[in-house]
């Protein structure tokens, strides 16, 4: 099956191209078959037309994802002009896309690394002792720069060390003390 008409759309701030055909799919069936971002960015639109937005569609032996439309003379003409109206940009996209996690390791440890060089920034210069948290059942204290001789209570359970500055913080379980 081929497509009767094939148009490629380029959208600004967009950077792929995005081919868009049309197939007669049955006798009362038209099949518009495009990116999965054209799809999305104008489903609003295909919608008002009463297009059916169709997972499993079949081109060719081959399952695609598509928008089916009715062969009617009113739903063919504005189908072209919407498609027209994409072209000349009087209708513009409305999706934005989806942004995809980007877990390669140099992207994460670029992350992480910044992190850790911001939460160091903060640590203060000099030496002190905080009590973050108390309650019945724990008391949880941070400790900046603290020197070999400053006595801690509880485990360590965080600790963030730069060349110069150091953020230590101490868990001491009440539960755990009173058996």
């Amino acid at each position: 099956m081929e497509p009767y008409w094939k148009h490629t759309f380029k959208f600004e701030n967009v950077e792929e191209e995005h081919e868009v055909k049309l197939y007669e799919y049955s006798a009362r069936a038209i099949a518009l078959i495009g990116s999965p971002y054209f799809g999305k960015s104008f489903a609003k639109q295909f919608k008002e037309l009463k297009g059916k937005f169709n997972n499993n569609l079949t081109i060719n032996e081959e399952k695609v994802a598509g928008w089916i439309f009715k062969t009617d003379d009113e739903t063919q003409d504005a189908l072209i002009k919407l498609l027209g109206d994409i072209h000349s940009g009087t209708v513009k996209p409305v999706f934005t896309g989806i942004k995809v996690p980007n877990f390669d390791d140099k992207h994460r440890n670029n992350k992480i690394f910044n992190m850790i060089k911001s939460l160091i920034d903060v640590i203060p210069d000099g030496e002190e002792e905080i009590e973050y948290h108390s309650d019945d059942k724990m008391t949880l204290s941070m400790y900046f720069n603290r020197s070999e001789e400053t006595v801690t209570m509880g485990d360590c359970i965080y600790m963030i060390e730069g060349a110069h500055k150091k953020l230590e913080v101490y868990q001491l379980s009440k539960i755990e003390e009173e058996e």
